[in-house]
């Protein structure tokens, strides 16, 4: 095993520590007829795009996550396999990229674990909205040499603001993202700066619920831009649900960017099995 095999195992293990710690908390605290839940999700996502660029990128991913929620909190890990393939030098961020036009290159490994815990501060049967804070921290074990990630942590805090009419539901989501900064470095053999400034996003999201096992939702997305010089990132989603049973949803999206920014078009699926 490499030694950076070896850190990402490390890392794994110290969050899978963690959430199973939350985890046995959060069952101590446990009150009558709570119902906690654990749920296993997997996704693959796809998006590809010129950003601006003369030269075409792509990303796919696939992403295992693992959750486990209460009536007050949940807390997750997530760790993507990731597939790019570009100029030397983009460096895929929340809210835009940077471009070096070099050679394409191609580069595959495991991406940036990211571990979050999520409370749930206000339900609508009781306060006459949802709310709930949301903060995640981003672990450097993508490798940064290959441009897989930049190498150092990331933390970001997002407020989540939810109404239910009939059965259509409106969220509103606003977050903050402090960034990083690796500063000089060398991806694929060419030298970066990998430098960050730390950005604000918020998004829009409506959903209407056709029956007990579909859904159709829109969702619209815009970031500040992560790097000088470089615009917003801007994207619209649309996005299908469907509940196969108690235990098994799925769900399948298509995104549009709408700058220079974000991805030309993306694609993705998922399924979520609970216990």
């Amino acid at each position: 095993m490499t030694s950076k095999s070896r850190r990402i195992a490390f890392a794994l293990v110290a969050c899978l520590a963690c959430v199973h710690g939350w985890a046995l908390a959060a069952d101590a605290h446990k009150t009558d007829g709570e119902d906690n839940e654990l749920s296993v999700d997997i996704s693959y996502d796809t998006s590809s795009g010129i950003y601006g660029s003369p030269n075409f990128s792509s990303e796919r991913s696939w992403t295992s996550t693992i959750s486990y929620d209460t009536d007050n909190y949940s807390f997750s890990l997530a760790l993507p396999y990731v597939y790019m393939s570009g100029p030397v030098g983009v460096t895929r961020r929340r809210s835009g990229k940077l471009v070096t036009e070099t050679d394409i290159v191609n580069a595959s490994g495991y991406g940036d674990i990211e571990v979050s815990v999520t409370r749930y501060v206000l339900d609508e049967e009781d306060a006459g909205m949802d709310l709930a804070i949301k903060g995640t921290v981003k672990l450097p074990t993508a490798s940064q040499s290959k441009g897989l990630g930049t190498g150092v942590t990331d933390s970001f805090v997002e407020l989540d603001f939810g109404k239910t009419f009939g059965n259509f539901t409106a969220t509103a989501t606003f977050g903050y993202s402090f960034l990083g900064n690796a500063g000089i470095v060398r991806v694929q053999g060419v030298q970066q700066n990998l430098t960050f400034k730390n950005v604000f996003s918020a998004s829009l999201d409506g959903a209407l619920r056709l029956n007990d096992s579909f859904m159709v939702g829109v969702t619209r997305s815009g970031q500040d831009a992560s790097s000088i010089g470089m615009p917003d990132s801007k994207d619209i989603k649309v996005y299908l649900g469907y509940k196969a049973n108690k235990s098994v949803k799925i769900r399948a999206y298509a995104l549009k960017g709408l700058s220079d920014a974000s991805p030309d078009n993306g694609f993705g699926m998922s399924a979520t099995i609970n216990f």
